[in-house]
């Protein structure tokens, strides 16, 4: 598969997208079991075929209260040297070639330029947060309220 295709999620009202060459299985939401203490972000530990794998809610990445899943919701699992990792997905779009743009989230007079990848996928339409297995779980709040005129349509959600 090419590198440039990705595969299209929402969490929150934002879109997100891993390349699809490391998504290794979307499933429905299920059952999870209690994880250990002390992982921020990660609601609990799903059996994916024997393996376990950690899932995180990127709606909540300083961890509980998490908000309540819904039949609709889906898992979409990937690896992160060499463990299953999973996030959880309010929609899933399907698999999409994107071409990335570089977005900075604030400028070095305010501590330090973060840059992000965002592709839009047709003129008009809200952006789309590029990511990849090792930095799909470390974007902070504080970076995607400035992101937000990129990731949400106008108004918000």
């Amino acid at each position: 598969m090419d590198g440039n295709i990705y595969l299209i999620f929402a969490v929150a009202g934002r879109r997100y997208a891993l390349p699809a060459v490391d998504v290794e299985r979307i499933s429905p939401a299920a059952e999870l079991t209690e994880g250990p203490s002390g992982l921020a972000g990660v609601r609990g530990i799903a059996n994916v075929g024997g393996e376990a794998a950690a899932v995180a809610d990127l709606r909540a990445p300083e961890g509980p209260p998490f908000p309540e899943m819904e039949l609709c919701d889906r898992f979409v699992f990937f690896r992160k040297l060499g463990r299953l990792w999973g996030v959880v997905a309010e929609e899933v779009e399907g698999a999409a070639p994107l071409v990335a743009d570089r977005v900075t989230s604030r400028d070095e007079k305010d501590g330090g330029t973060g840059v992000f990848e965002v592709a839009f996928d047709a003129p008009g339409k809200t952006g789309i947060l590029l990511r990849t297995p090792e930095n799909i779980l470390s974007v902070s709040e504080d970076d995607l309220s400035l992101l937000e005129p990129f990731l949400l349509p106008a108004g918000g959600e």
